[in-house]
């Protein structure tokens, strides 16, 4: 999921791939055809857009997204009440 933010955190590293996550199940990918990748010391994800772009993946549709910042929010599920996992591909 991609989340809006107004602002990048300070003291990003630029990533050198579009690639925002493979699929751990079936080998596919979530991609952007542009823009920039930013990660965290802590692995979290940003994307900086300077235009609209497009969110790319092997199974659904093409996601348009407009100009801006966003996080990158992995999802999780909650099996029971004491078991989270995150949403795999």
């Amino acid at each position: 999921m991609l989340q809006r933010i107004d602002k990048l955190p300070v003291g990003l590293k630029k990533r050198n791939s579009l690639i925002l996550v493979y699929g751990e199940v079936t080998g596919h990918k979530h991609r952007l055809d542009k823009g920039q990748v930013f990660e965290d010391n802590a692995g979290k994800m940003f994307v900086s857009l300077k235009s609209r772009a497009v969110l790319l993946h092997e199974e659904h549709d093409p996601i348009t997204l407009e100009k801006g910042n966003y996080a990158v929010i992995r999802q999780k599920e909650y099996l029971m009440k004491d078991m989270v996992r995150t949403v795999i591909d």
